[in-house]
């Protein structure tokens, strides 16, 4: 019980380092991060059902400039892990999901900030030893790859403790607002895809 947890977290950081660290090959989708927990998790169809969502939702939410969007990657992943270890309705361990992936991507955000920092240094150490631009790639991945486990963990234990306290505050009949919600997320996703894939008319 607990190993899986930690597998997943882990699958989900590794995933995340291809968002600006390795390959940009595209694995850093909710949709593959979802899959590859469900097969972790032993939930194929919860896994890839929450995977897809927030790739439906997140869709649209591209990195431009200074802007980090949301990590649908650890959204996916809190959301399995909700729905899978904490027992959440799928809707509602969505929501607390995508709300993990708001907060990693202030993390992200700041990450970046202190990166940013090194810029100097590695300049400086590259034009005495061109070899030691590896050991920065290195603890870039490094660095990386612990903030976003350590993230996932740390969302998955506190959202399960907010989680429930949140849904025993909750009045009885709002809660299939969660489930209604969810089942909205497809269509939104669907009406932005479709937004973008439109031509605009030039002028």
């Amino acid at each position: 019980m607990v190993l899986e947890p930690l597998l997943i977290c882990a699958a989900a950081a590794a995933i995340e380092l291809d968002v600006v660290q390795a390959g940009q090959i595209f694995l850093s989708r909710p949709s593959v991060a979802g899959l590859l927990c469900g097969i972790i998790g032993g939930d194929f169809v919860t896994g890839l059902q929450l995977g897809l969502c927030m790739e439906l939702l997140t869709l649209d939410h591209v990195p431009v400039g200074g802007y980090v969007p949301p990590s649908g990657v650890i959204g996916a992943a809190c959301a399995f892990l909700l729905a899978r270890y904490a027992g959440f309705e799928g809707g509602y361990a969505f929501m607390l999901g995508f709300l993990a992936a708001w907060l990693f991507g202030l993390v992200e955000t700041r990450l970046r900030h202190e990166r940013s920092k090194w810029n100097p240094v590695i300049e400086r150490e590259v034009l005495e030893n061109p070899d030691a631009l590896s050991k920065w790639v290195r603890r870039g991945f490094l660095q990386q790859f612990a903030a976003a486990f350590l993230f996932c963990m740390a969302a998955f234990f506190v959202l399960r403790e907010i989680g429930w306290l949140g849904w025993e505050l909750l009045p009885v009949r709002l809660r299939p607002a969660f489930s209604m919600a969810y089942r909205i997320v497809p269509w939104i996703g669907i009406a932005a895809l479709a937004s973008l894939l439109m031509p605009r008319k030039a002028g």
